[in-house]
């Protein structure tokens, strides 16, 4: 609240009398908490005279100095919202105590700052030097929440890689590996230290290069050469930083192969996720792949198969033995050979029986991964689409739904199947109704009893099921006048993503009754750009639209938004005839005798005849003309034609005649 009150005091350059105010004897809060008060009210008074700024930061200085010498340790300088200053001044004094506890304390506690200055940093690199290795390793650490370090920084932290403390250089190796670029010193530096004695830092230089997203050859060689390493982990993280790789050559590829068979599971698991990163493996690399799936450790299994979901196909053999894994005993390995399986475009009917039986795994996500599996065929036979309907009865909400969006991905649903689907408007769960209305909205044809169950849920209590009940009805080409009048009571729903979606179900009828058009007209002053853009487009898909309606069109040329203004001039454009009454409204004056089809007469500069257009009429067409391309956002070219400038016929036709020129304004 006080922070509130200083911000709107500042506005008013009256934050000083705040500030004197709450430091008035007797104070409201005591010590610390009165101090954190002024500082974080400092942090609103933008405004406030440098005196009396300058006043409050010394003593706040004043308190961390107290604070550093009562607890040897000092809390002020972890909060984000200290004063740079008092910041500054403070880690001077406090990087130079004499006890090494107060220095270790304050660079942790810096530390905790997402962005320090240049003069802090500069503090803290001098820690480096420091004859306590813990402060000097506080000191790195300190520094490895800063996003991007200046090329002094990172040499002096490479210079820490020769540090005799282990746990120095290994914080050296964290901090440098937090940037997103290494030049190739730093590389260089960090292959180094692959050859340190203390496997923890050659951990963490093999997990710093890991983050880089593309790594030379020779770096490449050199983490390989770590697959040999005596420590599992430095091992495990070498397999990982070759996993972030894209492209792998064939020599990585064998070597990650060999990894298979380490003798920790985790270094299995970690060169199995490698490989699945690749976008191609050779026939014997998906053959040791496949070997996993007996290890006897459950995640290797899983990371094997789901290597091979990186795979656009799979052999013969790889699938039988991923199907192999439907009776795995652990549920993850089985979800995860069903996932992979689903990512096959074509599966024999051995594999989809196979995947039927999943269907009644006792774990949900199982038998969720299964239905989504066989969603994703593009054929299913009756028997699989029996399956699927008897498992929108399942006790699991997440399996229902993933039940019901396998039967939506079928071009053709049979009338049982779309009752059965129908059933579950009633689901107490939203993301099922929702998914079962999606699912019949991608039937070409629906029956009257389907419609009327989709306009029933239009009273649905989420607005996803109402929206999605409209957007399947805008699929069907003709709707009864009792259903578009039930969409129309949709443009008043609270939500705007169901009034957009109302109209473009209505903007797919071919023909509406003046009534319609006139509600959509009324969307025209929706608060929400994407309902008016809706709206606009429905109207521009009729055929005839009355002079009312296309006066409103031509008024949404001053809209703010240009897709807005855009498919107004797309829905005047559409027209075959514009009236007079139009054309004024447009600012585009035309002669009765010349005006046929909306196209105006423009002859050549100089012609001699009364119902030639001057100069200057012209140039105002032209800009009427100009205005209309404004509301597509587009620029236009011009050339000349006998002397007049016109759009050129990127805008619109232009026919060149020998003694006129007939410009069609808005036909596309």
């Amino acid at each position: 609240m006080w922070r509130f009150v200083v911000g709107l005091l500042d506005e008013k350059e009256k934050a000083g009398s705040f500030f004197e105010e709450i430091e008035r004897e007797p104070v409201d809060v005591l010590g610390p908490a009165h101090q954190r008060l002024v500082m974080h009210c400092l942090n609103e008074a933008l405004k406030l005279p440098k005196r009396l700024r300058k006043q409050r930061e010394e003593k706040l200085l004043q308190w961390v100095l107290f604070e550093r010498d009562f607890t040897k340790e000092s809390t002020f300088i972890r909060d984000s919202e200290i004063p740079e200053g008092v910041l500054n001044s403070a880690l001077v004094e406090l990087f130079k105590d004499e006890d090494s506890y107060v220095r270790r304390s304050a660079a942790r506690a810096i530390g905790n700052q997402s962005t320090l200055s240049e003069t802090t940093m500069v503090a803290l690199v001098e820690l480096f030097k420091d004859n306590d290795s813990d402060v000097r390793w506080s000191a790195a650490r300190a520094i490895g929440n800063q996003s991007t370090l200046s090329d002094a920084t990172i040499a002096a932290l490479m210079k820490l890689f020769k540090d005799e403390d282990s746990d120095v250089r290994e914080s050296a190796a964290n901090t440098i590996g937090n940037q997103s670029t290494f030049s190739d010193t730093t590389i260089a530096a960090l292959i180094g230290l692959f050859k340190d004695k203390d496997s923890s830092v050659r951990e963490s230089a093999a997990h710093a290069l890991g983050k880089q997203s593309t790594l030379s050859d020779a770096t490449i060689a050199a983490l390989v050469g770590l697959f040999k390493d005596k420590d599992s982990y430095v091992r495990r993280s070498a397999t990982d930083a070759l996993g972030k790789q894209s492209t792998l050559s064939d020599a990585t590829m064998a070597a990650l192969v060999g990894l298979l068979k380490d003798e920790k599971s985790y270094v299995r698991r970690s060169a199995a996720d490698a490989l699945g990163k690749q976008s191609t493996l050779s026939d014997a690399t998906m053959a040791a792949l496949v070997g996993l799936f007996k290890d006897e450790d459950s995640d290797v299994r899983r990371s094997a198969a789901n290597a091979l979901g990186s795979q656009s196909t799979l052999s013969d053999a790889s699938i039988a033995a991923l199907v192999g894994l439907f009776k795995d005993e652990d549920s993850d390995v089985r979800e995860s050979a069903a996932d992979v399986l689903g990512k096959q475009s074509t599966l024999s009917d051995a594999t989809m029986a196979a995947l039927l039986e999943l269907l009644k795994d006792e774990d949900r996500n199982v038998r969720w991964s299964a239905a989504d599996a066989l969603g994703k065929q593009s054929t299913l036979s009756d028997a699989t689409m029996a399956a699927l309907m008897e498992l929108l009865k399942d006790e699991d909400s997440s399996v229902r739904w993933s039940a019901t969006d396998a039967l939506g991905n079928q071009s053709t649903l049979s009338d049982a199947t779309m009752a059965a689907l129908m059933e579950l408007f009633k689901d107490k769960d939203s993301d099922v109704r929702w998914s079962a209305t999606d699912a019949l909205g991608s039937q070409s044809t629906l029956s009257d009893a389907t419609i009327a169950a989709l306009v029933g849920l239009f009273k649905d209590k989420d607005s996803y099921v109402r929206r999605s009940a409209a957007n399947a009805l805008g699929s069907q080409s003709t709707l009864s006048d009792a259903t578009i009048a039930a969409l129309v009571e949709l443009f008043k729903d609270e939500d705007r993503n169901v009034r957009r979606s109302a109209a473009d179900a209505l903007g797919n009828q071919s023909t509406l009754s003046d009534a319609t058009m006139a509600a959509l007209v009324e969307l025209f002053k929706d608060e929400d750009r994407n309902v008016r853009w809706s709206a606009t487009d429905a109207l521009g898909n009729q055929s005839t639209l009355s002079d009312t309606t296309m006066a409103a069109l031509v008024e949404l040329f001053k809209d703010e938004d240009s897709n807005v203004r855009s498919s107004a001039a797309r829905a005047i454009g559409n027209q075959s005839a514009l009236s007079d009454k139009i054309l004024d409204a447009l600012g585009i004056s035309v002669q009765p005798e010349t005006h046929a089809q909306s196209a105006l007469y423009i002859p050549p500069i100089g012609a001699s005849s009364h119902n030639m257009l001057s100069e200057e009429k012209g140039g105002e067409v032209f800009a009427a003309m100009q205005n209309v391309a404004t509301s597509y956002d587009v620029a236009i070219p011009t050339s000349r034609l006998d002397g007049f400038p016109c759009p050129s016929q990127g805008l619109g036709k232009i026919g060149h005649r020998s003694e006129r020129v007939w410009v069609d304004v808005f036909k596309l």
